[in-house]
């Protein structure tokens, strides 16, 4: 920008770029005796929505007179800020995948690694709102297992892509726990128990995806307590006084 004045300095020449993430009033600067004045800014998005947007440069001199001119029109183009990546598996082998971003995209994909290799698309997507955006789909896993989802591309209008490595893993374990076999012994192992007698209970628990969380035994036709817990993989545990009929029930753990 050449900017003189015919009576007083130049005291000062600046630029409003705030529509690109710089300052409304960013100083230009000039070598001595030049009256060529710039600057050079780095743009950030700073929550200004892409498109077109005037630059206007106000010169001011040592007698505050000012002088304002648009100096053109700048694209403001950037990468779509994606936010809220989030794979949740509450519900069986349906994994529900969401996130949301600053700009309506046109591509989505989501890469799908671990206990199988797949690509969840913008097919299997559906948008709401109007920036932010909000996307939710869902991807149904064959198999039991860990799976990892990573968003790889998240295109806008012009192929800007905002993925920036967001990734979440599941558990996916629809299986019950493996149990069995079951013994249950009295204390002197004359098959019948009366009071002051103790019983023995032995369980083999084992869970082919996640850790066994907890063992239990249901005692209560022998007791007014409800249960006892038994310790996983061959634990023993007593217990008195007798029953004729006992059961066990496992579960696993599920982070």
């Amino acid at each position: 920008m050449d900017v003189t004045d015919a009576t007083t300095a130049v005291q000062s020449v600046t630029a409003d770029l705030s529509a690109f993430g710089a300052g409304g009033a960013e100083p230009l600067t000039n070598a001595s005796g030049s009256s060529v004045y710039d600057a050079t800014v780095t743009v950030t998005e700073g929550g200004t929505t892409d498109g077109d947007y005037p630059v206007t440069v106000t010169a001011r001199d040592g007698a505050a007179n000012e002088n304002q001119t648009g100096v053109g029109t700048l694209t403001l183009n950037t990468d779509p800020n994606v936010t809220a990546f989030d794979a949740d598996n509450s519900s069986g082998r349906s994994v529900g995948l969401s996130f949301d971003s600053d700009e309506s995209l046109g591509d989505i994909v989501v890469g799908v690694s671990g206990a199988q290799s797949a690509s969840v698309t913008e097919a299997n997507f559906t948008e709401s709102g109007s920036g932010p955006y909000s996307y939710a789909g869902t991807y149904d896993a064959p198999t039991d297992g860990t799976y990892t989802f990573a968003l790889t591309t998240a295109n806008d209008s012009t192929d800007k892509n905002g993925a920036g490595g967001e990734s979440e893993t599941v558990v996916v374990d629809t299986t019950a726990p493996s149990l069995g076999p079951v013994s249950l012994t009295d204390g002197d192992g004359d098959g019948d128990v009366t009071d002051g007698d103790s019983i023995t209970v032995e369980a083999d628990v084992t869970d082919a995806t996640t850790a066994v969380q907890s063992v239990t035994a249901d005692l209560s036709a022998s007791t007014p307590e409800a249960s006892h817990s038994r310790r996983p993989t061959g634990r023993r545990g007593t217990r008195r006084p007798p029953s004729a009929r006992r059961r066990r029930r496992a579960t696993d753990w599920r982070p």
